[in-house]
């Protein structure tokens, strides 16, 4: 059986480690990076079924690493991570997949990017994105 892998983008390391240690637990295969240069090299090679993405970082944020990777016709499901206490109109309109608020709830990362990667694989279940 084909473990599904999933690219974590997040330049605060706490919390970088803690989503590895989560996805990691609950069956994936997880990579975890700072850079945004490093992971749209890592995603233009194609081997990820779902990213998370940091909204805020310095340089490339996280609407602009997505609209990067669109441009080189990566078309994996994207979960923007979000500070804000509402996710404000623009990040309705980006092509990601959700826009989760930090911070989670037990089981709730786990649980959008399950949503993703099913999205993933049946392109038609999820009909635009969610904002949690």
């Amino acid at each position: 059986m084909n473990v599904p892998s999933v690219l974590i983008l997040e330049d605060d390391e706490d919390q970088l480690l803690m989503l590895v240690h989560q996805l990691s637990a609950a069956g994936w295969c997880v990579v975890g990076v700072h850079s945004p240069l490093r992971a749209l090299e890592l995603a233009s090679r194609g081997h990820f079924h779902a990213a998370i993405v940091d909204l805020n970082m310095p340089g490339l944020d996280g609407v602009e690493w997505m609209r990067e990777l669109r441009r080189q016709n990566q078309q994996l499901p994207i979960v923007l991570l979000s500070h804000g206490a509402s996710a404000p109109e623009e990040f309705k309109k980006t092509e990601a997949f959700c826009v989760l608020k930090k911070p989670y709830r037990p089981g709730e990362v786990e649980a959008v990017v399950e949503d993703a990667l099913f999205a993933a694989s049946a392109p038609h279940a999820f009909e635009g994105s969610c904002v949690a």
